[in-house]
Formats: structure tokens, sequence, C-alpha cells
């Protein structure tokens, strides 16, 4: 058996194996972002496979196991897995894959990561990624630059400033849309923990109107998290605040932007339709991930988790 033990080890084994779309979520780094905010991390490791879970809370003492684009190389780890946290109180493992595979005695379930994303193609030259753009989209890039619109980037000297400004926009947005929102500290721990997280911001007359929590690994730029104000829209400061993220991303050496979401091809009335069309504007290549997967671990404490959520609304 390999023994991936250290974070060298680990992230070169998952770079090697690393799927198209998230492959942070498997980095070493992520773990010990989990482990901050209070979840259990356990990393698990063949010759050929490897994996990284983290708990997942449910009321009451029990929790289950999230396993999020991975098992990173081939599938032989989760027997290693399944025989280790039956012995927890752990009800079952959610597992997202990066590839499709099969496992015995598990059961479709909803992904709780992106299923279906935009990834755009970063090897190429700025003006071939403007030309590949909607016409639409380019006119609101040049639209913004000619209304003064800047966007900045988080160093250590403005980082507290910028991570202000992301999570105020970021609770207007959350009002405005109505999704679940981290407290400042989950925000907070992320920046703190993970080494290659920025914050890009997008203001007129220094006034932040959009913000992005972007993550940077496997050659991937990520667009976590996002936010914008209500005041300015005419400005389209989320067009250039996208633009000027990969121009970023390629001056950092990436080769890929991933927008992190995108509604499913055959639902037009999906409630990220908007978002959605935003995003295609950029002319990015829709990828698709296997749907997920439930393998119950206690099968009594299972159907209790089932039945609480058929019940939920």
């Amino acid at each position: 058996m390999t023994v991936l033990d250290n974070v060298k080890d680990w992230n070169t084994f998952v770079l090697e194996h690393a799927p198209k779309s998230g492959a942070f979520l498997q980095s070493w780094e992520w773990g010990e972002f989990q482990r901050a905010v209070g979840r259990e991390v356990r990393r698990y490791s063949t010759e050929t496979s490897a994996a990284q879970i983290i708990s997942y809370p449910i009321r009451g003492r029990f929790f289950g196991w999230d396993l999020h684009r991975g098992p990173i190389g081939n599938s032989d780890v989760l027997r290693q897995i399944q025989d280790d946290i039956k012995k927890t109180r752990g009800i079952f493992l959610h597992i997202e894959p990066g590839y499709r595979f099969e496992v015995l005695g598990s059961r479709l379930a909803k992904n709780r990561q992106p299923q279906h994303t935009l990834i755009v193609d970063l090897s190429r030259s700025e003006d071939e990624l403007l030309a590949a753009m909607h016409e639409k989209t380019r006119y609101n890039i040049r639209l913004a630059e000619r209304h003064g619109v800047v966007v900045e980037s988080s160093t250590p000297d403005n980082q507290g400033k910028l991570f202000d400004e992301f999570y105020n926009l970021l609770r207007t947005t959350a009002a405005r849309d109505r999704f679940h929102l981290h407290s400042a500290t989950y925000y907070r721990k992320m920046m703190e923990t993970l080494p290659n997280v920025s914050i890009f911001t997008a203001r007129h007359k220094d006034e932040p109107l959009a913000s992005a929590l972007v993550i940077f690994f496997a050659g991937t730029a990520t667009y976590l998290h996002g936010a914008s104000g209500d005041r300015h829209r005419n400005l389209m400061a989320p067009h250039l605040l996208h633009w000027e993220i990969m121009r970023a991303a390629k001056a950092r050496g990436n080769n890929s932007y991933d927008f992190w979401g995108i509604a499913p091809p055959d639902e037009p009335n999906h409630p990220w339709a908007g978002i959605t069309r935003f995003k295609m504007g950029f002319c990015g290549e829709v990828a698709t991930m296997p749907e997920a997967l439930e393998l119950p671990l206690h099968h009594f404490w299972y159907s209790i988790y089932r039945l609480a959520q058929r019940a939920l609304p």
C-alpha cells in the first residue's frame, strides 16, 4: 500500500489524476480548510487510488461522509474507506466522482457540487479569447472599461478591505437571490487556510460593484463564490470582472477557467438559467460530471435520514 501522508505526495498524485472540474476538492489544502471549520477529514490511498473524505453534519449525533471529485485514480480505495468508516457514526458515504463507476449497494443521489459547468480554455491569446466570446459579452466588457470600472485583486496589504467588501456584497446577493450564506468566519478561514485563493473586486469610483472568490489549483482557476450589488448594474461590472480574472489566471500560468456551475443543458427554466446565459457569453466548453451516489453504512439510520429528507420542502 502507498501511504500519501504529506501535502507534497498527496497533491502530486491528485495533479497526476485530476478530474476536469473540481480537483481542488481533493487537494490537501482543501481538507485542512475543512478541518479548520470543524469537519473531520480522513485520507486514504493505495498504489492506484486516493480519496479525501469530509464529515457532513446531520441532526443529532450522526453525520455523513462526503467524497467529492474522487476517488482520484481508480476506485480501488473504496473498500478501504468502507471498512474504516463503518466503525464511525457516519450513516452514509456521499460520492460525487470525477468519472463514472459503479458501487455495489449504492443509490443515485442529488449532487451537492455543480454537476454541469462551463470551462474556458485559457491557452489561447487574449485576442482569441475575446474573439470567441458572444458579441454582447465583448461589448459589455468594453462598456465597463469606458465607464471607468476597474478590477482589483487581493494582496497582503488590501486583503482585509477586499474581504469585507466581498462579504457585504455576498450578503446583498444572498438576500436578493435567496440562497444559503455561510458565516463570515467560514470565508475568512478559507482565505487564511488556502494559499491559492484570491478575491477580485470590480469597482467604480471606489464603490464595489461585484466581487469573486477564486481558487487556483491543478492549472485551473475556479470561480468558487461570486457576489454583486444592486447599484449601477448598467455599468456591466461582472463582465469586466470575469475577463480580468481570466487575464490574471493566464498570467499565473493557468490553462483553464471554471465558472463552477451552470444549469443542466436540457432545463431552460432551471433557477440558474439567467446566470447560465451570462456565463455562456464567454463561450467555454460545457463539462458534465457523473450523478452523485450514496452508499448506506448503517441501513436503519440511513432509512430514517431518507424519510426526513423527503419530508423537507
